[in-house]
């Protein structure tokens, strides 16, 4: 298991938010992951962890988001955090702006060979 900055959240949640950003064009090339895990008592617990892409940067992301390849040096890979978040995200409803945040996990899924585990996605724009 690789050491985490901040404690993954554990607990039950009612939902957990879920956002990623991307390094460059390609859904693939995530460089970070944000959770906002809300508990049935409406508290909501928060994660947030750098990704290393193994990908480029484009100008367009880092101008977007201001992450480039200084920040997220010495960060995990998406495998090695994707192996911890992955329990957790299982077992609770994922809720997403737009689609994005979906595709972007099941195209880095895809680039690294991993099993995407049963995940349940709702859409905040369709709710």
């Amino acid at each position: 298991m690789i050491p985490l900055t901040q404690t993954l959240p554990q607990d039950q949640y009612r939902f957990i938010a879920l956002d990623v950003e991307t390094s460059c064009g390609d859904s693939a090339s995530i460089c970070q992951i944000g959770l906002a895990c809300v508990t049935a008592q409406n508290q909501i617990e928060t994660y947030a962890t750098f990704v290393d892409p193994q990908m480029p940067f484009a100008a367009f992301n880092v101008q977007l988001h201001g992450i480039d390849r200084a920040t997220v040096a010495g960060a995990p890979t998406f495998p090695e955090i994707w192996s911890v978040m992955a329990p957790l995200l299982t077992r609770h409803p994922l809720v997403q702006h737009s689609r994005f945040d979906e595709r972007a996990i099941d195209a880095a899924c895809e680039r690294h060979n991993l099993r995407r585990p049963g995940l349940s996605w709702y859409n905040s724009v369709t709710l």
